[in-house]
């Protein structure tokens, strides 16, 4: 899905749900957005990180009880951590790992509650039925969608990937569009070696911010690469760069 957004509606946000989780948005300059959920307020300009794994059951090496056919969208897994709640899975992935099945990957529509070790059942979206038969030897993940629950970038405690930026003020638990391509204004920490045209990376010390990356230096680069420095940076200040997540 795709959602054309005039200008200034990418500020908007609130507590009722409008689209899809991961919805992409694209005002006419080109700047890009994905449809978010907050797991806490966030400030405007700051990175935004996917939220922790639920609990390290969940990603990998889940049971499949019964063989699903080819074309199916309902199924059983066996849950392998902790309880989901109902729909709590709605626009996240299901994942074959292991034996029959292996390197698939579809979206999930909806879930049925579950508790810890009991039967959880997957609904997949209409048109992504399975497309290898699966068998009680195959293997499967699951992962929520990266955009439900962001937080901002934790440098000492980074829980997933780098997704983009708030650029409004948004609440605890509210529905967003996090910025993840084009001209975005940014907090920089205070040891960014910004220069103009190079590369911007995740901060590994100030949370939420970014720093500049001299290519010439010849470092490594320990942390992911999120833009470009539209501007020579400023310490501890918020400067405008090329956000080149997606």
């Amino acid at each position: 899905m795709y959602v054309s957004l005039k200008h200034g509606m990418e500020k908007n946000n609130e507590t009722t749900k409008r689209h899809k989780i991961g919805t992409i948005g694209e005002t006419a300059d080109g700047r890009r957005f994905r449809y978010a959920f907050s797991s806490a307020a966030i400030i405007p300009g700051t990175l935004v990180m996917q939220l922790a794994i639920t609990h390290a059951g969940h990603d990998t090496d889940m049971v499949i009880p019964t063989a699903v056919a080819t074309g199916s969208t309902s199924f059983t897994v066996t849950n392998n951590g902790a309880a989901w709640a109902e729909d709590a899975l709605a626009d996240g992935y299901f994942y074959i790992n292991d034996n029959a099945g292996e390197g698939q990957l579809y979206v999930i529509k909806s879930n049925a509650a579950a508790g810890t070790t009991a039967a959880l059942v997957l609904t997949l979206e209409e048109d992504d039925g399975i497309d290898i038969a699966l068998t009680t030897a195959s293997q499967v993940g699951l992962r929520t969608n990266p955009y439900l629950d962001c937080e901002t970038w934790d440098a000492d405690d980074i829980d997933g990937i780098p997704l983009g930026w708030a650029v409004a003020a948004i609440g605890d638990n509210e529905y967003f569009w996090c910025q993840t391509h084009g001209p975005v204004a940014v907090l920089y920490d205070a040891d960014d070696n910004g220069v103009l045209g190079s590369v911007v990376i995740a901060s590994p010390s100030v949370d939420g911010a970014v720093r500049g990356y001299d290519l010439a230096s010849g470092a490594t680069i320990a942390q992911d690469v999120v833009g470009r420095a539209m501007i020579g940076s400023i310490d501890a200040e918020y400067c405008l760069i090329f956000a080149t997540i997606e």
